[in-house]
């Protein structure tokens, strides 16, 4: 995952490439079993929140559901980044 798609996660907006980007590295370390097709659905998301979980303090549900608590936890991963 590059530089710009983590500063683009932080604010919320990723272009598709950059989503596939991020599908690929949740494949490659999170499990994910979602297509890389650019678009983050549950299955993206629930691998996104097991490294949240493991990494950034997340203890919200593995649900697939990008909702505030894995937004806050983006955010705390974002802010972990300081070359952003």
């Amino acid at each position: 995952m590059g530089v710009i798609a983590r500063c683009s996660l932080a604010v919320g907006t990723l272009t598709t490439d950059e989503a596939k980007h991020l599908q690929c590295w949740l494949r490659d370390h999170s499990g994910c079993t979602g297509a890389i097709d650019g678009l983050l659905g549950p299955e993206s998301w629930k691998a996104f929140q097991r490294t949240l979980a493991a990494h950034w303090g997340y203890t919200g549900p593995i649900d697939g559901i990008a909702g505030p608590e894995t937004l806050a936890a983006i955010k705390r991963a974002a802010e972990g980044w300081t070359y952003c």
